[in-house]
């Protein structure tokens, strides 16, 4: 019986194997990376102090394998892998086909004689040509092309890969490109506020301002030389130096500009938001273009242009200005200027700024 009872289960499983098939996970599809500017680095390790592996060309796409911080991996061709600092690319999600609501959404035109076709085919006929910087509003995104709204009310298609989305919170890739351009060779001194025994205001949970400022002045030292500048840091760690140490560096180096880092203090703890200083009316228009950009990347109150009479800015012959990037007095905002979000925030506003200054 055991035996017939064995052949009868064999049977069932020989006759049934073949319309068995096994459960297959369909591949999720893959994000890719888009890179925004000429030129750019590739290192070996996530961090400017890893070596240059490869070059970059803008526009081109490569596959995104994970984030760590500030960088993001990508696969290059014949199975190699590298990493770019974020602010230089931009993710592309995952495209799985389905159609993406947008709100609020423009498009800019990268490159002048661009195509806009009737349907979502590098095949379709074209409807329209347009320029750099004609700018059209988004319907939706399907398959790697946006349809868009004309001047005649129509609609129409273009490949995503050839435009870029404006929104509130960034500035389009051709502004980023300008930027990059502007900076590049430019000599910049960034002095973080303080230091050593000098360990400037203290807020309610601690927070050092010497500490702020060097984190804050390493952040957007990074960026810059990630652009081509020549970045000097008055002080690299925790150590005191004189006043007039700070400025005698943006003199010997012959700067373009000079940034000096603070943050603030006030014995009405409800004070908040951002300030920048000049002495100088040859230092204002850099003061502006800074506070400007800062203040629209934090999104803190603004407090103005001020003239300051602060030594550093005072006894400067450089393009100079002294920026106070939020109040340590404050308890809520000591909390939020210590985060790594605004630490990064604050460093790309006065990034954008710079840029925007030498871009004119």
């Amino acid at each position: 019986m055991k035996t017939k009872s064995a052949m009868k289960w064999l049977f069932c499983i020989v006759f049934l194997l073949p319309w068995i098939t096994p459960e297959t996970k369909a591949k999720e599809p893959e994000s890719t990376v888009t890179v925004e500017t000429d030129d750019l680095n590739v290192r070996s390790g996530p961090g400017m102090h890893h070596d240059i592996v490869t070059t970059l060309a803008k526009g081109k796409k490569y596959p995104f394998i994970q984030r760590e911080k500030d960088w993001i991996q990508i696969q290059l061709p014949d199975e190699k892998k590298g990493w770019v600092a974020d602010f230089l690319v931009t993710v592309n999600p995952a495209d799985d086909g389905s159609e993406k609501k947008f709100t609020h959404t423009t498009l800019s035109i990268l490159h002048n004689g661009t195509n806009i076709r009737q349907s979502p085919s590098t095949q379709a006929m074209i409807v329209e040509r347009s320029n750099e910087g004609d700018t059209y509003e988004a319907v939706q995104l399907k398959d790697s092309w946006y349809q868009i709204k004309l001047s005649n009310g129509e609609s129409g298609y273009v490949a995503s890969w050839i435009v870029s989305e404006i929104s509130a919170d960034s500035r389009t890739k051709k502004e980023q490109q300008d930027s990059r351009v502007s900076l590049k060779n430019k000599t910049i001194v960034i002095d973080p506020g303080h230091g050593g025994e000098d360990g400037g205001t203290v807020g309610k949970y601690g927070t050092l301002e010497k500490r702020l400022t060097l984190e804050t002045a390493k952040q957007l030292s990074r960026k810059l030389e990630e652009a081509g500048a020549n970045v000097i840091l008055t002080r690299n760690g925790d150590l005191y130096l004189p006043l007039t140490s700070r400025v005698e560096t943006g003199y010997y180096r012959n700067a373009d500009a000079f940034i000096s880092i603070h943050y603030d203090n006030s014995k009405d703890k409800s004070v908040r938001g951002l300030t920048t200083y000049f002495y100088h009316s040859w230092q204002k228009e850099l003061a502006v273009e800074l506070h400007s950009a800062a203040v629209d990347q934090t999104k803190q109150e603004n407090r103005g242009v001020r003239f300051g009479d602060y030594y550093v800015i005072r006894e400067n012959n450089k393009k100079a200005v002294l920026i106070e990037l939020g109040y340590l007095s404050n308890p809520a905002e000591e909390l939020l200027v210590r985060s790594d979000e605004y630490q990064k925030s604050a460093a790309t506003g006065i990034y954008e700024g710079l840029g925007r200054y030498f871009n004119e």
